[in-house]
C-alpha cells in the first residue's frame, strides 16, 4: 500500500481518495463490523453522517474494499425493530492498511532510536 502526500492510497490497483481513505481507516480500526454513527463518532465529527454513507458507498460499489449489511435490531423490552446498516472493511482493505501501520511504526520508532 501506498499514501500520496495528499492522503489518498493505493490499495491492490485501486486509487482511493485520500476522504475514503480516512473513512476506511476508522472502520478497519473497530475489528467488527460498524454503524455510521459508530464511524462518524470514532472521526470525532470531521466527517457528517451523509458524506459517510456516501463514502462507504463508494468504498463498496466501486472499490470493493468495504461491505455492507442490511440488520434487523430487536429493541429491548419492547416488540420494536429497527433496520441497521452494518459495514465492514474487506480484507484486502484491512491487510493494506495493517501493513501499513505496522511499518509506519516502525520507521517512528527507528527515528526515536535514532
Amino acid at each position: 500500500m501506498q499514501f500520496a502526500e495528499n492522503g489518498a492510497a493505493l490499495i491492490g490497483n485501486t486509487i482511493v481518495p485520500a476522504s475514503e481513505v480516512k473513512v476506511l481507516r476508522a472502520l478497519a480500526a473497530f475489528d467488527r463490523p460498524a454503524t455510521v454513527p459508530e464511524i462518524a463518532k470514532a472521526l470525532k465529527g470531521e466527517l457528517s453522517d451523509a458524506s459517510i454513507y456516501s463514502l462507504l458507498g463508494r468504498l463498496a460499489e466501486k472499490r470493493r474494499l468495504v461491505d455492507r449489511k442490511d440488520v434487523q435490531v430487536v429493541v429491548p423490552e419492547t416488540t420494536t425493530t429497527l433496520r441497521r446498516v452494518l459495514w465492514r472493511a474487506l480484507p484486502p482493505a484491512t491487510l493494506a492498511l495493517n501493513a501499513y501501520e505496522a511499518f509506519t511504526k516502525e520507521e517512528r520508532s527507528a527515528r526515536a532510536t535514532a
